[in-house]
């Protein structure tokens, strides 16, 4: 649409310019004219096309809704996290594919409208889990993912300094990143999974006063889940 609009606004504009400058005999006029205005035109263009791409991308976002309330039986499990987001992600499908239909958002499809995408494009009623990666850039990102998918199992991989010319600071990466604990706190047999050796992450989970939906995991004794011994080598990772 963007660029129809672009095109046919350029149309208008030079014809109306030629014409005049034709009247006139000057074909500097001309140039002049098309020099100073086609900036001007991009920018108009682009403010013409904001609120149809507005409609358009909330027209696609409200039926990725409804499918997903039409798979009541759906089990969403979103992965967020600075780092590890993707690995775990597909680890995790690894492993539950072994039993289950699963579908994963593909590759870097972790934006809210990669995830519309991906729910409008490929989910199936024969789906029985949906991994949903979450990624965000400002404050608010994942939550709006969230209010899409509706997930009930959260992972949380890791919090760090990234995207901080958004962010502004860790603090504000952290609540974001636990914008996806909220939402399956809500849920009473929601779990969140959190890396305890992030110490952002185990920060900001520790200040969750009702801790019982909360799993921690990592390398250290005081994690519900601890993995020890863990070996790297060309054939894989092991770990006890």
């Amino acid at each position: 649409h963007r660029i129809i609009i672009l095109i046919v606004t350029m149309l208008i504009v030079i014809s109306t310019i030629g014409y005049i400058s034709f009247t006139m005999n000057n074909m500097l006029l001309f140039l002049m004219l098309i020099n100073v205005l086609v900036p001007i035109l991009i920018i108009v263009s682009d403010y013409i096309d904001k609120p149809i791409q507005i409609m358009r991308n909330n027209k696609y976002i409200n039926e990725a809704k409804k499918i997903i309330d039409s798979s009541p039986n759906l089990i969403v499990i979103g992965v967020t996290g600075t780092y590890g987001k993707t690995s775990v992600k597909n680890y995790l499908a690894k492993i539950l594919s072994c039993k289950y239909q699963v579908l994963v958002t593909p590759q870097n499809y972790n934006t809210t409208l990669g995830v519309v995408k991906t729910i409008r494009e490929n989910l199936r009623a024969t789906h029985q889990i949906f991994i949903c990666e979450m990624g965000a850039c400002n404050i608010g990102d994942i939550k709006e993912i969230c209010d899409i998918v509706k997930p009930k199992y959260g992972i949380i991989t890791s919090i760090g300094p990234q995207h901080l010319e958004t962010f502004g600071n860790v603090e504000n990466v952290a609540n974001t990143k636990f914008e996806l604990a909220d939402e399956v706190l809500n849920n009473k047999n929601g779990k969140i999974y959190v890396n305890f050796d992030s110490v952002p992450a185990k920060e900001r989970a520790e200040k969750i006063t009702d801790r019982s939906q909360i799993v921690s995991f990592g390398t250290s004794n005081d994690c519900d889940c601890m993995a020890k011994n863990i070996s790297y080598s060309p054939s894989g990772t092991t770990f006890d």
